[in-house]
């Protein structure tokens, strides 16, 4: 048996190399979230807010209306992956 590592990590910068307009937002994380080898890979396409999180959330809007497609990049306990009801 083969155990992988890093396999986020080398897919996003497969998966990007054809998408010029995919963006990386990331926090204090990146190497936990595996998005440093994009970083090194794409580092005109790669955004690092420290710890402005908040921020980090609301500044994609300028992307989104240029046609780009903003990853943001979390940790499951720090971000909710969808909205909660009520």
């Amino acid at each position: 048996m083969v155990l992988e590592s890093r396999v986020h990590a080398r897919k996003l910068v497969e998966w990007a190399k054809d998408k010029p307009e995919v963006v990386v937002f990331s926090a204090d994380l990146t190497s936990s979230t595996e998005v440093d080898l994009f970083r090194d890979t794409y580092p005109d396409r790669f955004y690092s807010f420290g710890m402005t999180e908040q921020n980090m959330m609301s500044f994609p809007v300028e992307w989104l209306v240029r046609a780009s497609r903003p990853l943001f990049t979390r940790l499951p306990s720090s971000l909710p992956a969808c909205p909660r009801s009520n």
